[in-house]
């Protein structure tokens, strides 16, 4: 077989123009799929800021409850397991939020100072794994030398959430905000180059 100079230039033409287009394909592809996960993490950060905005007053009511059942002398151990449930899942969710690099976000450095604020009064109550109550015949239920220190540990991280759940709160608002902004213009750019 033997091939002239036109079909031997054809064949070059062709196989250089599919190279060509399979180089271009695949980096379009390459960069949708960047793109697409990308968009992924931002989805991901924009639901766990969101979530995380709940858990200030769900820790505060929580704290309540403990303290009302404390008081009342009746059984707080569901409200403290409760409890820890609930600021093992907020401290897990923030430290993935933080590992996202959501946290170039001011607000979320603030949440994230605000919430290691928090540490020192909440850390006594959920640490707390002792007998609150002793009983006696004479004078009932009462508090316990541990239960008294468990009880104005719990007054004082209350009074701190209380006074601080919304400020919390409002920084997480924030971050959301930012992390739907930020989801909302990488959606935008997605459209723009399928176009």
């Amino acid at each position: 077989m033997n091939f002239s100079g036109a079909d031997r230039t054809r064949q070059l033409i062709t196989v250089g123009v599919g190279t060509l287009l399979l180089l271009v394909m695949g980096g379009v592809l390459i960069a949708g799929f960047r793109l697409a996960t990308q968009m992924n993490a931002k989805v991901q950060a924009l639901q766990t800021s969101s979530v995380l905005q709940t858990y200030p007053n769900t820790i505060s009511a929580q704290l309540v409850s403990l303290r009302d059942r404390l008081e009342a002398r009746q059984y707080a151990g569901q409200q403290l397991a409760d409890l820890r449930a609930t600021v093992e899942r907020f401290d897990e969710q923030m430290k993935q939020l933080n590992a996202a690099k959501a946290g170039d976000s001011t607000a979320l450095d603030q949440a994230t100072d605000l919430w290691k604020q928090y540490g020192p009064a909440v850390d006594p109550v959920i640490d707390f794994h002792g007998q609150p109550y002793v009983d006696s015949d004479e004078s009932g239920s009462s508090f316990s030398a541990e239960g008294r220190t468990h009880y104005a540990d719990v007054k004082r991280a209350s009074l701190f959430a209380q006074e601080n759940s919304k400020r919390l709160q409002t920084q997480l608002a924030a971050v959301a905000t930012r992390m739907q902004t930020e989801a909302s213009s990488g959606a935008e750019i997605g459209r723009a180059s399928c176009r």
